[in-house]
């Protein structure tokens, strides 16, 4: 439905000249307020926890740009992986 993660990745994002390992589109979706994208990422196994360079959380991000639909969206994820562990 959504095709390849890696060339929707290379044909938006690589173009844009940002290289560092925060260059993931869970990420970017958080950091441009994306809450449906980010829900589609997370449906499709991305790491909700994943830390940036700096040592911030996706929800910190989430948080600090005051979104709170992201906010819900990764909170609900993280949750859910915790039960799911339990």
């Amino acid at each position: 439905m959504f095709g390849d993660f890696e060339s929707v990745y290379f044909s938006v994002f690589a173009a844009s000249g940002i290289s560092s390992e925060e260059d993931t589109l869970l990420y970017h979706a958080v950091q441009m307020k994306y809450a449906p994208t980010v829900q589609v990422l997370l449906d499709h196994k991305a790491d909700p926890e994943k830390l940036t360079l700096d040592g911030r959380s996706l929800l910190d991000i989430a948080i600090a740009n005051q979104d709170e639909a992201t906010v819900e969206v990764l909170r609900q994820a993280i949750v859910a992986r915790y039960i799911l562990k339990g």
